[in-house]
């Protein structure tokens, strides 16, 4: 492992942004609105993030199977410089910074206004899922360049993750993977795939006409796998509102720690309550060790392991 030099034991960045934090300038951006602006932290000082290239399999093309470094790829990854204890709270983040689909804002007013007045448009968006609700709401958002969420739009992967963007000879590269078998070859499972479901496309359609998010399938299909891929399940405690009535978590897109690789190893819990005042609070349940990654754990498998089979 790499000796850490004494002088990066340092302020948590919580409180104060420094040269311990890595990553492009949209990284860099992200974390100055979320932590200056808006009083999110990285809670630890254990925790910094860094920079480094990215292989092929983390940049989200076929790749070859190797790990050769792509030159114009940075991804950021969160080290820690000291041992991280059991139960250690490493995030903190208020609500002013992540994002549901009820989050208040203009486009929350906006939709609702226009679902007032149009029966048709309001029991269609009813019967979205919440994650389908959250994805249209993202588009709304990337659609206003002067979103309150732009910082956080602007440092999320350009590139479209989508495997259904891939061509034949590219997809044919997953043949015998897990996900290759658990798909029958890329003709059913429109969710692993990428692609949104039917109600969510033809709501977006219609819904064009009578909000700015316009009627443009490849962002729409984007705004989507940023939701499938990035968004916390959370369980909105005490009076913070958003909890559906059968009890299941909401999909909630929690920028700075969305950041985080997935690792079916990794043993962490998140919460959100009255406790916090609303904020997400981000804790590891197991030590993580000096110099080892952070990683979060959304369950099931993630992308990379089910691509490399």
């Amino acid at each position: 492992q790499e000796k850490m030099a004494p002088e990066e034991k340092a302020e948590p960045i919580g409180y104060r942004l420094s040269e311990r934090v890595g990553g492009t300038e949209s990284v860099r951006n992200l974390l100055s609105w979320a932590i200056d602006r808006h009083g999110a932290a990285i809670s630890s000082p254990s925790v910094v993030l860094r920079d480094r290239r990215a292989t092929s399999r983390e940049s989200g093309g076929p790749g070859d199977g190797t790990d050769d470094a792509l030159d114009s790829d940075l991804i950021s990854v969160f080290t820690c410089v000291d041992d991280l204890s059991a139960n250690e709270e490493v995030f903190r983040i208020p609500p002013s910074v992540y994002l549901r689909a009820e989050s208040p804002g203009k486009w929350r007013d906006a939709l609702e206004s226009v679902l007032a007045e149009d029966p048709d448009l309001r029991r269609r968006h009813a019967e979205l899922s919440e994650r389908d609700k959250l994805s249209f709401r993202l588009l709304l958002e990337c659609g206003d360049e002067g979103s309150h969420w732009r910082p956080y739009i602007d440092a999320l992967p350009r590139d479209d993750p989508c495997l259904s963007s891939w061509d034949q000879e590219s997809l044919s590269l997953l043949r015998g993977t897990p996900i290759w078998r658990s798909t029958k070859g890329f003709r059913d499972n429109l969710d692993i795939l990428g692609e949104p479901g039917s109600d969510l496309a033809h709501f977006a359609s219609l819904a064009a006409s009578r909000l700015p998010s316009g009627n443009d399938r490849p962002k729409l299909r984007w705004c989507h796998q940023m939701v499938m891929s990035r968004a916390f399940g959370i369980k909105y405690g005490g009076n913070s509102g958003g909890q559906e009535e059968n009890g299941d978590p909401l999909p909630t897109l929690v920028p700075v720690v969305d950041l985080l690789d997935h690792s079916n190893e990794a043993k962490v819990s998140w919460t959100v309550g009255e406790a916090s005042g609303g904020s997400f609070v981000f804790r590891v349940d197991a030590a993580v060790p000096r110099g080892g990654q952070l990683f979060t754990n959304y369950g099931g498998k993630g992308n990379e392991e089910l691509l490399r089979g």
